[in-house]
């Protein structure tokens, strides 16, 4: 618009006559946003996507964990990307989901985006976040929970190979639900008195999976707690 308009005094105008109504138009969408911009309408709900990596496939869920259709599913690997919309079921497909580095968001009109966090650095979480979605931990990167810490429902903390996971001492992390879980491809390095807990513990059936292929469990004298949860994987050290 700036070089049509303002600089070429397009459409027959000068700049002269257009430059109030072009700066004003110009400045508006730069404010206001792209008008293809998604806008609630109401108040906007929670929304949780399950991803399920052997099977390749993206569950979306509402926050009474019932599914969605029509809901928009983002996967993102490297600097690919495809966009897919939800069936009846509530899932979408795609042989992408192979890598379990691939980032996962997925939305819907009035409903709050669900979207993984990729960790590329050494970082510390000194204080509560706002999580969102999967945590993929990356190789050569060290994260550490450095305060108590909540996975919504249905979201995993991922440890790719040659990453670390460490949880401070003192610091518990809640699991939101049974789909949730840790699978560790790296390393899990647990301070003393650190915990790794279901959230809803007690329900029947659920446990929050922590899944080790090939990984170490390490933890600092015999103060780590786990409860309500399932270690399992092969082969993996404690």
């Amino acid at each position: 618009m700036f070089d049509k308009f303002i600089l070429t005094g397009g459409g027959g105008y000068t700049i002269d006559t257009i430059y109030y109504n072009n700066r004003f138009t110009f400045e508006q969408y730069h404010v206001l946003g792209d008008p293809t911009l998604e806008m609630w309408t109401g108040v906007p709900q929670p929304l949780f996507a399950y991803v399920d990596y052997a099977q390749q496939r993206v569950t979306v869920y509402d926050d009474n964990d019932e599914v969605i259709a029509g809901a928009k599913v983002v996967l993102q690997h490297e600097a690919d990307y495809i966009v897919l919309m939800t069936n009846a079921s509530g899932q979408v497909w795609s042989p992408v989901l192979s890598n379990i580095d691939v980032e996962v968001s997925a939305l819907k009109h009035n409903y709050i985006p669900w979207y993984s966090t990729k960790i590329t650095d050494n970082v510390i979480w000194n204080a509560e976040e706002d999580i969102r979605g999967n945590i993929i931990v990356t190789s050569g990167c060290t994260f550490t929970f450095g305060a108590d810490v909540n996975i919504p429902k249905y979201a995993r903390i991922i440890i790719e190979n040659g990453g670390t996971l460490n949880i401070e001492s003192n610091v518990t992390v809640n699991f939101g639900n049974g789909y949730c879980g840790l699978l560790a491809y790296g390393s899990l390095t647990c301070q003393q008195y650190s915990t790794l807990t279901l959230a809803n513990e007690g329900e029947a059936g659920n446990k929050a999976d922590i899944e080790l292929k090939n990984a170490n469990l390490n933890y600092t004298y015999d103060y780590l707690t786990l409860r309500n949860c399932v270690i399992k994987g092969d082969p993996y050290s404690v």
